[in-house]
C-alpha cells in the first residue's frame, strides 16, 4: 500500500489520467509541507469540535422495521428502526442491501418520507448539502462560514487518519450541521469506527480555526519542494475498485471458498467472476478489503504498482490539477 501525506488545501478525488509522470517523495516530509504558508487569517479562537459520519444498518441488531420513503412517499427500502433513526440524525446511512440513503428535500417531522436514494459509485459516502460526494477526514459541516472554503485547523495537523493517512490540518466546508450554530466545525469521518480511533489518539472538542492561503500560490510552492527522484516519464495510469455483489442481477449463483475448501458463502456467479479480476468485493459488510500487504486499501490513496517497493510514497503533477 503507498500511503501519501496530505500537503495541500486542494482535495480532488476525481481522476482523469491515462498515462502520467510520476516522482518519489523527499524522504522529509517537513520539507514538504511548511504550515505556515498554508495558515491564513484566524477565523475563530474557540470553536466547538465534533464529529460525524454515515450509519451502516449492519451495526444495528433489532428487530423493529420501518419502510423509509422519498418526499413524495415513494418506498426506498425496509431497513431497522434504529438505524433509520439515526440516519435522521447523520443524514446519511448505507442499508444492509448496498443502498446509499441521503436526506431528502423535505423535513423529516416525526416519521420516515424524507429520504432518497443516492448512486453508490459516485457518492458512496453519501452527498453533502452542497451536493458534493462526502469526503471522509476532508469534508466538515460548518454554519457560519461559506460553502466551498478551505480552512487550517492546527490540531488536526500530524494526526494520522485511520489507514495511516497524515493529516495536515486542511478541511473544505461542504455541508451545514443539524441541531448547532455558529463557531462550530463537525468533521465528517465516514464510518463510526473512525470516530473512535482518532480520540483514542487525540481527544479534543474546541479548535483554532485559521482560512487556508490562496492555494494556488501554495500550490506552485509545493510542485517545486515536493518532486523528488524522477521515476518514470510515462507511466500507464488505471483504476480499481472493490466489487459490490447488489450490483448483479442474475439468477446464477455459485459458492465461494477458502483456499482449503471451507465455504465462505454463496453469491451472484457474474460478482465472483468480477471479484477474481478486481481482487475484493463486498456482501453485507462495509470496509474495503485487505491489499496484498495486509493493510486497508484507502480510496483516492492506495496505488497498485509491481516495480515500486510497497510503502514508496509518490508525487504524480496530474493528480494535483
Amino acid at each position: 500500500m503507498t500511503q501519501i501525506t496530505f500537503f495541500l488545501c486542494l482535495l480532488l478525488p476525481i481522476l482523469f489520467i491515462s498515462a502520467t509522470p510520476t516522482f518519489s517523495f523527499p524522504a522529509d516530509s517537513s520539507e514538504i509541507e511548511k504550515h505556515a504558508a498554508v495558515k491564513g487569517k484566524l477565523l475563530s479562537s474557540k470553536s466547538v469540535f465534533t464529529y460525524y459520519w454515515v450509519s451502516f444498518e449492519s451495526d444495528y441488531k433489532s428487530s423493529r422495521q420501518v419502510t423509509i420513503r422519498t418526499c413524495d412517499k415513494k418506498p426506498i427500502a425496509t431497513v431497522n428502526k434504529d438505524f433509520a433513526i439515526e440516519m435522521k440524525m447523520e443524514g446519511t446511512g448505507i442499508s444492509k442491501s448496498g443502498k446509499v440513503i441521503n436526506f431528502g428535500d423535505c423535513d423529516c417531522g416525526s416519521g420516515f418520507d424524507c429520504f432518497t436514494e443516492l448512486n453508490r459509485k459516485e457518492l458512496p459516502f453519501g452527498e453533502s448539502s452542497s451536493e458534493n460526494p462526502l469526503t471522509p477526514f476532508v469534508t466538515i459541516a460548518a454554519n457560519d462560514i461559506r460553502p466551498g472554503t478551505k480552512l487550517y485547523i492546527p490540531k488536526l495537523d500530524g494526526m494520522i487518519m485511520p489507514g495511516g493517512v497524515h493529516h495536515n490540518g486542511c478541511v473544505k466546508v461542504d455541508d451545514e450541521g443539524h441541531g448547532f450554530g455558529g463557531r462550530h466545525i463537525d468533521f465528517f469521518v465516514g464510518k463510526e469506527s473512525n470516530y473512535k480511533t482518532l480520540i483514542k489518539q487525540k481527544m479534543f472538542n474546541e479548535v483554532e480555526v485559521f482560512s487556508a492561503k490562496n492555494s494556488s500560490s501554495v500550490l506552485k510552492k509545493k510542485r517545486a519542494d515536493g518532486k523528488g527522484k524522477f521515476l518514470s516519464s510515462k507511466t500507464a495510469f488505471t483504476y480499481y475498485w472493490v466489487v459490490f455483489e447488489s450490483d448483479y442481477k442474475s439468477s446464477h449463483q455459485v459458492t465461494i471458498r477458502t483456499c482449503d475448501k471451507k465455504p465462505i458463502a454463496t453469491v451472484n456467479r457474474d460478482f465472483t467472476i468480477e471479484m477474481k479480476m478486481e481482487g475484493t468485493g463486498l456482501k453485507h459488510k462495509h470496509s474495503f478489503g485487505i491489499s496484498i500487504k495486509s493493510n486497508s486499501p484507502i480510496p483516492f490513496v492506495t496505488i497498485a504498482a509491481n516495480d515500486i517497493r510497497p510503502g514508496s510514497k509518490l508525487y504524480i503533477p496530474n493528480l494535483i490539477e
